[in-house]
């Protein structure tokens, strides 16, 4: 078992070798410890078990154990975000396109739908009423009530969906890009306060 005095010894060389990261620091010290003990425990003393630990549990340069550990989570992780708020920021993008045409057509099929009210107002105003049949007036109104509708109920759906993906569009930029960029601010402020 290894005493305080010996565990010091350990962090000290730990400390020499320019190691910051305290939790790595905590997981090597676990690490030779472990391996001296098992050293100590068929006769070895605890110089020569400390030296085979390290040779065992180190590399040549133990400093690029944390180097390696820093650069695989920052950039892995930094790669990662990049990646997420650029595909969210472009899949955002082209759902907030896609809403906006179907807004625009929904607007289109309104205006078609008041352009027909005012050609058969203007088509009643031209020909006189009692020339045509009950019949004809009939036919006429059910094939403008039939077509307007039938505008009107396409306008309706092509807002609802315009509505949703522009939901869609936003929560997508909220949840991918925004997040990024408070992540690049919080970054740089612990880079200039640390």
């Amino acid at each position: 078992m290894i005493n305080p005095h010996q565990t010091e010894i350990i962090k000290e060389y730990l400390r020499t070798e320019q190691f910051t990261d305290q939790a790595l620091i905590d997981d090597l010290l676990d690490h030779i410890s472990c391996e001296i003990e098992l050293q100590m425990e068929v006769g070895t003393n605890f110089e020569d078990a400390f030296h085979t630990a390290l040779e065992k549990v180190l590399p040549q340069e133990p400093v690029q154990v944390q180097q390696d550990l820093e650069f695989l989570t920052t950039k892995t992780q930094n790669i990662m975000i990049k990646k997420t708020a650029y595909v969210g920021g472009y899949v955002s993008a082209l759902v907030f396109c896609l809403a906006v045409l179907l807004a625009v057509l929904s607007f289109q099929n309104n205006a078609l739908v008041d352009s027909r009210r005012e050609s058969l107002t203007d088509q009643y105003l031209t020909v006189n009423i009692d020339d045509i049949s009950s019949e004809q007036r009939n036919e006429i109104y059910q094939d403008y009530y039939k077509e307007t509708s039938a505008l009107k109920l396409k306008s309706i759906q092509q807002a609802t969906i315009s509505q949703t993906l522009l939901i869609i569009s936003i929560l997508l930029f909220g949840i991918t890009y925004l997040p990024y960029w408070f992540y690049i601010g919080f970054h740089r402020s612990e880079l200039q306060h640390g």
